[in-house]
């Protein structure tokens, strides 16, 4: 009993100690409003609210804060982080986790942050659980947007050029549009464009999708990215989804990580343009395991109107339900060729075993689909026609043997095709079909890479 009436009495002081700390409210969230555009800040947000200002007053109270913007006057409004002397100013940086960037609340949005070609980053979210709305970012010699938090959601940024006519303050591409180095954020709904790099990832799981990467007619420069999205290593794990890539003067998408999903994405001409890029999908040697296409009827991805339309140089992928040289409709947009394997492609299926799933590959003008010195890999189950004049039914099927040379004859195929990168365009300059090329037509007595029907 004597030990039952001391329980007692330890729950009760427990119950009294702990009560003030479970009536205690959360804090409240506060709302801090942008006023001006100049780049000074006093730590206050009150009559004088700079951007620095307000992420100043975001961070020191406790609980998800919100900040939005009433600048005065027609837009577009920038916010300079360099002068023309040369004078430079700290990037933005958010650390509270759960603040809302909310640039949309400010009539003819979005609010540029601009870094004159001098500035190194725009902003940076070093938070978790933070978005990012309405922001354009232009000019800066690093990163306009650099996500190192966890988390983060990325909604209607415009990052390089997309700037009204007459707007001189130059340049206006960064040299990343947006990096994301924290795991599982995402990017939606933007438009990145004119960057060196669109959207460099080098952390896990990250989601970009509903986004335009490159040309976008009325820019103020008119260009793509030179890379649209580089999944660098450690990005394992990434979707990327529902997105218009086009005018990327090298690659749209180049992959060296594993175990990614690439699906449902237009991945070359766009209707108001007639740039593709220079290779839609680039799977690199350091990456591997990822899927390109979906089982669903339009998970799969629209390649057409590039130089070449897949790149693989890694193991153990699946390509599968894409459209490569013709769109869903069955309109024929020639790539200059269909998909290359390059070595190292032990265990990539081309295809799939229901060949109602397989890609079809068509009206491309190079090879449909070509072999330099790959290995292991299985091409089945696709409808591969018109490519070079030859027609090949959905039903044939064929693993690609060893090759001596290998993956070092490989490469150095590559550095004489694309010598820093461009590339003679196949439908100009190409008068013959690749030696090693599959469903085209061959004359060399060498029938290691020829399709045979599966029985």
């Amino acid at each position: 009993m004597a030990r039952i009436q001391s329980l007692v009495r330890t729950l009760v002081f427990l119950a009294v100690l702990l009560a003030p700390l479970a009536s205690a409210e959360p804090a409240e969230a506060s709302s801090y409003v942008v006023n001006t555009t100049d780049s000074t800040w006093d730590g206050h947000c009150d009559s004088h609210c700079s951007l620095w200002d307000a992420q100043q007053a975001a961070y020191l109270h406790p609980g998800p804060d919100r900040i939005t913007f009433a600048l005065p006057g027609d837009g577009p409004h920038v916010i300079m982080l360099a002068t023309p002397e040369g004078r430079t100013v700290d990037p933005v940086a958010i650390g509270g986790d759960g603040t809302t960037i909310d640039a949309t609340t400010q009539p003819g949005w979005p609010v540029y942050l601009h870094g004159m070609g001098l500035a190194g980053w725009g902003m940076i979210v070093a938070a978790d659980d933070c978005t990012v709305n309405g922001l354009g970012f232009l000019g800066f010699t690093e990163a306009g947007l650099l996500v190192s938090g966890e988390r983060n959601f990325v909604f209607q940024v415009v990052a390089g050029d997309f700037m009204e006519e007459g707007f001189v303050a130059a340049p206006l591409g960064n040299h990343v549009g947006i990096e994301l180095a924290g795991a599982e954020n995402a990017v939606r709904q933007s438009l990145v464009t004119n960057n060196d790099v669109g959207i460099l990832a080098h952390g896990l799981r990250q989601h970009v999708y509903g986004s335009h990467i490159g040309f976008q007619s009325g820019g103020a420069s008119r260009r793509g990215n030179e890379d649209g999205i580089k999944l660098q290593a450690g990005s394992d794990g990434s979707i990327i989804e529902t997105n218009d890539f086009v005018g990327n003067t090298r690659n749209a998408l180049t992959i060296y990580s594993s175990g990614n999903v690439i699906r449902r994405n237009s991945i070359g001409r766009d209707p108001s343009t007639v740039h593709g890029n220079r290779a839609g999908i680039v799977l690199n040697p350091s990456g591997g395991n990822n899927q390109i296409g979906g089982a669903d009827p339009y998970e799969g991805n629209v390649i057409v109107d590039n130089d070449v339309g897949i790149d693989v140089l890694s193991s153990g992928n699946v390509i599968f339900n894409n459209r490569i040289g013709v769109d869903f409709a069955g309109t024929a947009i020639p790539n200059g060729q269909g998909v290359v394997l390059l070595a190292d492609t032990e265990d990539t299926i081309l295809g799939h075993a229901d060949s109602a799933l397989g890609n079809i590959i068509a009206h491309n003008t190079g090879a449909g689909v070509a072999a330099y010195y790959a290995s292991g890999a299985l091409v089945q189950g696709n409808t591969i026609h018109s490519n070079w004049g030859r027609r090949r039914s959905p039903g044939w099927r064929r693993r690609l043997a060893p090759h001596p040379a290998g993956r070092a004859a490989a490469e150095q195929h590559l550095r004489q095709r694309r010598p820093g990168h461009p590339v003679l365009d196949p439908r100009s300059e190409r008068r013959h079909p690749p030696a090693g090329a599959v469903g085209v037509r061959r004359r060399s007595p060498d029938r290691q890479c020829r399709p045979e029907r599966a029985d």
